[in-house]
């Protein structure tokens, strides 16, 4: 590529981060139309914005074309700031309630929708299965398809990009709050694309009648959004979407890592500065992790020796010998194949870690069902001796997907 040629290149990319405009945008430049005269329920927290950083929440309560009614928040919190898994209580903001869907209640109650006529969703994803969000937006369409009520998403970016899709699809038993639909761990879609795909694929099952459940779905798209787009490439500023993604380098970690989080036998980085970009403990046999991890290519990961001291969390205020992950920003990225190829070099190299015996079974069961399977578990702490490929999920999935796809 020569020096022109790129530069235009980087013009075109320039012109297109300037232009892009999520859903919200795109709902508020018709002023509203879509919803106007109703009243609405909102799913959004903190990190949910337009193009210019204004929150969602503040975008509806200002205006008048519609009745402005609650807010739905997931896990976390509206202001994204509680700890995963933590009930979280209702509360109210500027009069306006704030119903918590990660409390009493995960999926809203008949009476909590009595005086809805739209639920309109403005939530952004992290691109991960595992990610609760998704779950709680399937909640919300079940409770649309069986009450009759319409349902918006106001489109987001994937910050994993849309093409790279990594990981093995969850098996029925495995179904649960962490892997609600039969996806890969990594799925390179769209929080609209996936809502599509929930409502088209017949994921939420069937009423009392045995009807097929289907709600009245509607996706404002983002305009000017490419599926080769990383997160950088959008020009949008990342805002915290939970405690431990403060950043977008956060999210590719725990893309990578975040699985080997639910075991607990070696820190991520939870408890410092750069969550899901460490990978260490006190007895971390450095040189025999890195000669089992020069068997396999994980680029774009770059492994940097360290020594670091989380101050909260599993092995707290003592050093930790290990590494830090750097993950260079592209779309061309495989976190899942990266993580099973950690996992295999962790477990040959430091396998006092893996005695199932000192595992408490909820982790056993958490790691289950976040991972979807137990073929992983029972490779790294039983008697499986190579694990199949998930080849033919991500197949499946790249076919039934392209039905789907709201971008190029």
């Amino acid at each position: 590529m020569n020096k022109i040629t790129t530069l235009l290149v980087f013009l075109i990319t320039i012109s297109l981060q300037a232009q892009i405009k999520l859903g919200l945008d795109v709902l508020q430049e018709s002023n509203f139309k879509m919803i106007e005269g109703k009243r609405v329920a909102l799913l959004s927290n903190f990190a949910s914005r337009n193009k210019t950083g204004k929150l969602t929440f503040d975008v509806f309560k200002e205006q008048n074309k519609f009745q402005f009614k609650c807010n739905f928040a997931p896990e976390h919190g509206f202001y994204t700031t509680q700890s995963a898994g933590k009930h979280i209580d209702n509360d109210t903001l500027d009069g306006i309630p704030l119903i918590s869907l990660y409390g009493k209640f995960r999926k809203p109650t008949n009476e909590m929708l009595d005086s809805i006529d739209i639920i309109v969703v403005d939530i952004q994803d992290v691109g991960i299965r595992s990610y609760t969000y998704i779950s709680t937006v399937y909640n919300l369409m079940t409770s649309a398809a069986e009450l009759n009520k319409e349902l918006i998403i106001l489109d987001r970016p994937n910050p994993l990009g849309g093409v790279s899709i990594d990981g093995n699809t969850v098996q029925d038993d495995y179904r649960s709050f962490v892997s609600v639909i039969p996806i890969p761990y990594i799925h390179a879609c769209t929080i609209g694309e996936l809502a599509e795909i929930i409502n088209g694929e017949k994921f939420m099952g069937q009423d009392n009648k045995g009807k097929d459940l289907k709600c009245n779905l509607k996706v404002v798209k983002m305009q000017n959004w490419k599926r080769s787009f990383i997160w950088e490439d959008t020009g949008l500023q990342w805002y915290p979407t939970s405690p431990n993604i403060p950043n977008v380098s956060a999210v590719r970690g725990m893309a990578v890592l975040g699985l080997l989080g639910e075991l607990g036998i070696v820190n991520i980085g939870i408890g410092t500065t750069s969550p899901f970009q460490y990978i260490g403990s006190p007895d971390f046999k450095i040189v025999d992790f890195e000669n089992e991890m020069n068997k396999f290519n994980i680029n774009p990961i770059q492994l940097n020796k360290t020594s670091f001291t989380p101050f909260f969390g599993l092995f707290a205020n003592k050093s930790n010998f290990g590494y830090y992950l750097n993950i260079i920003p592209t779309n061309y990225f495989f976190p899942y194949i990266s993580f099973l190829n950690i996992a295999s070099s962790l477990k040959k190299s430091n396998p006092e870690l893996f005695d199932e015996t000192k595992l408490v079974g909820a982790k056993q069961n958490m790691f289950k069902k976040v991972t979807g399977t137990k073929v992983i578990f029972d490779y790294l702490f039983g008697n499986l001796k190579e694990l199949p490929s998930f080849a033919k999920d991500v197949e499946h999935f790249t076919k039934l997907r392209s039905k789907y796809l709201l971008y190029k």
